[in-house]
Order: C-alpha cells, then sequence, then structure tokens
C-alpha cells in the first residue's frame, strides 16, 4: 500500500507530466491532497485545466497512468464529465478531471493551484468560489426547510412500515425500512450542519460526536425482535427530536411502545 509520502510523490509526478504537455493551462489538486493527505487510503484527486482539445490530453495522462501503475481498473467519461478513474493494486485511487480553460471551476472547498501558465487562474477561482459560498449562504435555509420538509413527508412511512414487519418477524424487511429511514435522517442532518452529503453519504464521518452516538443507537446488534425494537425506538426518538413536526400514526406508535416497554 502507498504511504502518504509516496502518495505525494506520484502526485507531484502526475503533476509534472500534465504539465509538460503543450495543450495543458494548468493542474490543481483537490480534496484530502491539496491540505494534506489524511491517511494511506486517500485519494488522489486532479483537475487538469485545458486549452483546447480535451480528448488529446486525456489520452496522453491516461497512457502515462497505464504504463507507470498495475490497474485493477480504469473507468472514464469523454462525453460529459471529462473524468478518467484509475485503481491501482496497491489500492490507490486516482480521480483525474478535465476542464476547458474558459470553463474552469472548483466544486469542492479544498483545492490547491499546483502549475499554472497563465499565473492567473488562482485568484479567478477564488473569486468564483467566494461567490458560490456567498450563494449558498443565501439558499442554506431555504434547502434546510426543504429537506426537513422530505423527512416529514416520507419518514413516517418508512418508519410505521417497520414497526409492522418486526410485528411479522420480517428481519430483513425491518432492517431495510429502518435504514430508509434513517439515510433520510442522516441527509437532514448533514444539511443542518452544513456538511456536503450525497448518496453515498460521504460526509457523515463529519457529524458532530454526540450526533453519531445517537445514529449508532439507532442501528440493531442482534437480528432479532428485540433488538430491532430497541433500534427502532431510538431511531423514532431521534427523528422526532430532528423534525418536531412530523406526522405519524399515533395510534400504532403508542401500541408499539406499549409493546416494547412490555418486554
Amino acid at each position: 500500500m502507498f504511504t502518504i509520502e509516496t502518495r505525494e510523490k506520484i502526485l507531484k509526478d502526475i503533476v509534472d507530466y500534465a504539465y509538460s504537455l503543450h495543450e495543458v493551462v494548468a493542474v490543481l489538486v483537490i480534496g484530502s491532497g491539496a491540505i494534506g493527505f489524511k491517511d494511506n487510503l486517500s485519494d488522489i484527486d486532479v483537475s487538469i485545466i485545458v486549452s483546447q482539445s480535451l480528448d488529446e490530453v486525456m489520452e496522453h495522462v491516461k497512457k502515462y497512468i497505464e504504463s507507470n501503475f498495475t490497474l485493477l481498473i480504469s473507468l472514464e467519461d469523454r462525453e460529459k464529465r471529462h473524468i478518467q478513474v484509475f485503481f491501482t493494486d496497491e489500492m490507490l485511487e486516482l480521480d483525474v478531471g478535465y476542464q476547458r480553460q474558459a470553463e474552469a471551476q472548483v466544486t469542492k472547498p479544498a483545492w490547491k493551484v499546483m502549475k499554472d501558465k497563465t499565473d492567473t487562474l488562482e485568484s479567478v477561482l477564488a473569486q468564483q468560489w467566494n461567490k458560490k459560498i456567498t450563494e449558498k449562504e443565501k439558499i442554506k435555509d431555504s434547502l434546510c426547510k426543504k429537506q426537513n420538509d422530505v423527512l416529514d413527508e416520507f419518514v413516517w412511512h418508512y418508519l410505521y412500515i417497520a414497526i409492522k414487519s418486526i410485528k411479522r418477524n420480517e428481519v430483513f424487511r425491518a432492517i431495510k425500512e429502518m435504514e430508509h429511514a434513517r439515510n433520510l435522517l442522516i441527509e437532514t442532518l448533514c444539511m443542518h450542519y452544513g456538511i456536503a452529503s450525497d448518496r453515498r453519504f460521504k460526509g457523515v464521518d463529519d457529524l458532530p460526536l454526540d450526533v453519531k452516538e445517537k445514529l449508532v443507537m439507532t442501528y440493531p446488534v442482534e437480528m432479532n425482535q428485540t433488538a430491532l425494537n430497541k433500534a427502532l425506538k431510538n431511531l423514532i426518538m431521534f427523528v422526532y427530536e430532528v423534525s418536531d413536526t412530523i406526522y405519524l400514526p399515533f395510534d400504532a406508535i403508542n401500541k408499539y411502545y406499549v409493546d416494547v416497554n412490555q418486554k
């Protein structure tokens, strides 16, 4: 497995090679590489700014990586996203994106211009990013409200089906319904705390410790009714805590609490 130091060397070599290509205007590093690799599993994310021909540069970089690494998987999209993803046999993921100079932008807070033939890109990108931050702040409240509305509208259904599934001893169905409800809860929490989130929940580990401790309590420790009941009760309580406007069929919920407390 490549160490942090090895990753830094690999990053430098890729940046130097890409920058040597005639069509390349600048090279950026995105994510942890811009602020210091987190550990031996950190990806290397690079964005290559090109004057015109993206395909030509993509082909050169692909050949360079293929000749310098033993690859397990190689993926690319030249139509929409203009990105290449390489997985090496040493547990290293190389993500290389391509942008035309006139369309260059950054979409993540951690980024760094490694090399720039124009000496202007960092200033341009910084202005763009600051504008994005301002716009995001303006719409944050409305987005949070929208996510809360989604939580309120759908989560009760998942919880209700989970209750019935446990009663029927449909263990896997109950776990799946609880997972749907928990995922909505996590999306809402990430939105509330301003943490980037998507369907892969990449930002969930950045939630506050006390929040994560409550989430832990929503996972069943065993595959039986008793463990599921305990986890589901914790999940319902946490959902109520996050959204005090949620609607649930109270007759079913009250009966559920009675049944749980009698066990």
